[in-house]
């Protein structure tokens, strides 16, 4: 549903094919006043470390996996963060908050450290 109010943004003809001249018209209006609103996504992930280092080899993972992104990590509790990613394009933003992650899965398990990703609750 949501590609198909995208493809009448970008051309609005098509709506055309649906509905009458007027409905189309109606329709192109409601959906040019609309602004879009920024999309996020938030993603609660456990790390730990049993190392006397632990908190050090976390925090190198968690800086070198968000390096190259405009993601944020929160802090919430004991070896429970929040990763916060916003944008235009919800694929895309879902695409990079999940490479972001694996790479923290990834480096944690190197490092013998405990990784765990929340589900997510509605």
């Amino acid at each position: 549903m949501l590609d198909f109010f995208e493809q009448i943004k970008e051309d609005p003809k098509t709506l055309n094919k649906y509905t009458t001249k007027e409905q189309a018209e109606k329709i192109t209006k409601i959906l040019e006043s609309k602004k879009d609103k920024p999309k996020e996504i938030r993603q609660i992930f456990k790390i730990s470390s049993q190392a006397p280092d632990g908190i050090i080899t976390i925090k190198k993972i968690i800086q070198t996996a968000n390096k190259n992104s405009k993601s944020e990590i929160s802090y919430l509790a004991a070896g429970k963060y929040r990763i916060n990613l916003k944008g235009e394009d919800f694929k895309k933003i879902k695409t990079e908050i999940n490479s972001i992650l694996e790479e923290i899965e990834t480096k944690a398990k190197k490092l013998n450290c405990k990784f765990e990703l929340e589900k997510a609750k509605h």
